[in-house]
């Protein structure tokens, strides 16, 4: 993807929040400059789970700065009933740095490029 001037390339690792690959956690995010935190805009579990996929991010990736490591969170499936509010979504981000916050719709394929493109261009101001 081309930001600007700037030619990025992504790797995109989905590991669902699935315990099974916290073990691998290391070897993914080993390099990362910039997280994207997806979550289920219907499904409040996943929204619930958002700290402990941040920590556990976090203590894999071993950013030098984990207090300024880029986040975006993304809340996916707009195409569903809404579970999880705006508020409970504005209360997270103020209690976790305000990251760029974007809503999805994966399957559909909206807004999904600007997820990437959001994060290419907190990764290139952080840099």
């Amino acid at each position: 993807m081309i930001v600007g001037q700037t030619q990025f390339s992504l790797n995109i690792w989905d590991t669902a929040g699935q315990e099974k690959y916290n073990a691998l956690g290391y070897a993914f995010y080993r390099g990362t400059q910039c997280c994207g935190l997806v979550f289920d805009l219907n499904n409040p579990a996943s929204f619930e789970n958002l700290n402990k996929w941040k920590k556990n991010f976090l203590e894999n990736a071993a950013p030098a700065e984990p207090e300024k490591f880029p986040f975006i969170l993304i809340g996916n499936k707009t195409d569903l009933e809404r579970k999880v509010t705006a508020d409970q979504v504005s209360a997270w981000r103020a209690q976790n740095g305000n990251m760029p916050y974007l809503e999805t719709h994966a399957v559909a394929g909206t807004k999904v490029e600007d997820a990437f493109r959001q994060m290419c261009e907190t990764t290139a101001a952080t840099t």
